[in-house]
C-alpha cells in the first residue's frame, strides 16, 4: 500500500487494529520505503495456529489493510504497480475516469498489446 508520508503511522495503526480484530496475536512485519510512504505490511500467522486456519483469514485481512491505506488517502498499491490479484479491488474503488487513464496509458504503450495480453487493465470483465 502507499500513503502520504504524513499518515504512516496512523496508517499502521489502523491496520495493526483491524489486524489484532482479526486474528489475536498476529505477527505484523511493516517495512519499505518510508520516504515516500510504499509501505509492505505483512501479517504472519501466530505460531498457534495451522496454516489452514490461518489462510481462511487472508481476504478479510487483505480488505483491513487496504481500506486502512484508503481511508488515509493512499492507494491499493505502491511501487510495484497494481497487479492482477487487485485489480478487481481497484475496479471496486477508482472512479471510471482512474480506470480508462489506466487502460489509455497501457494502450499508449503498448499499442498492439503484446505485454501481458489479456492481463490487468484489458480484463474483458472489469
Amino acid at each position: 500500500s502507499s500513503v502520504p508520508i504524513s499518515a504512516i503511522p496512523k496508517y499502521i495503526a489502523a491496520a495493526d487494529k483491524g489486524v489484532a480484530a482479526l486474528v489475536p496475536n498476529a505477527r505484523v512485519l511493516v517495512f519499505g520505503h518510508i520516504g515516500d510512504g510504499n509501505i509492505h505490511y505483512n501479517v504472519l500467522r501466530p505460531p498457534a495456529m495451522s496454516e489452514e486456519e490461518f489462510t481462511v483469514f487472508g481476504p478479510a485481512l487483505t480488505l483491513v489493510i487496504e481500506d486502512a491505506a484508503l481511508d488515509l488517502g493512499g492507494s491499493l498499491s505502491a511501487e510495484h504497480g497494481l497487479g492482477q490479484r487487485k485489480f478487481r479491488r481497484a475496479a471496486e474503488v477508482l472512479d471510471d475516469e482512474e480506470l480508462d487513464l489506466m487502460r489509455l496509458i497501457k494502450r499508449s504503450l503498448d499499442p498492439h498489446g503484446l505485454w501481458n495480453p489479456g492481463k490487468v487493465v484489458d480484463d474483458p470483465d472489469v
